[in-house]
């Protein structure tokens, strides 16, 4: 029986909030690999990679998943977080202040920039 992409995409979550990131990881490259602009796969398996402390790897996909469908808030405060992760804190900065005259995501979009500007100032939140 194949498998819809949302079918594959629901099992990968289901396996993620379970705790077998292998198994996750699998289900969402199998949808980056069959539709590689498919947003929530990408977010979802750069969630993996900032998981695994592997930030580059993530920056990447959360960049990609924005490309493919910027309306989605979650995208945008993942990529920023990333981005503080790794310490490109002027990056990050232009985007939530770019944010802030486009959008109000109220409370999440304060705790991210309070956490950026904690790690700029090497307050670790």
């Amino acid at each position: 029986m194949k498998l819809s992409v949302e079918d594959v995409l629901k099992r990968g979550i289901e396996a993620h909030k379970a705790g077998d990131s292998d198994q996750a990881s699998r289900f969402y490259v199998s949808i980056i690999k069959a539709r590689p602009d498919h947003p929530d796969a990408n977010h979802n398996q750069g969630l993996l990679f900032l998981e695994s402390d592997q930030l580059e790897h993530a920056e990447i996909l959360f960049k990609k998943s924005l490309d493919f469908d910027p309306s989605v808030s979650q995208f945008w405060l993942s990529y920023i977080d990333v981005l503080g992760k790794l310490k490109k804190f002027d990056q990050a900065e232009a985007l939530l202040n770019d944010l802030k005259k486009k959008q109000t995501w109220g409370k999440s979009l304060s705790m991210l920039e309070s956490q950026i500007q904690d790690s700029k100032e090497g307050v670790i939140p």
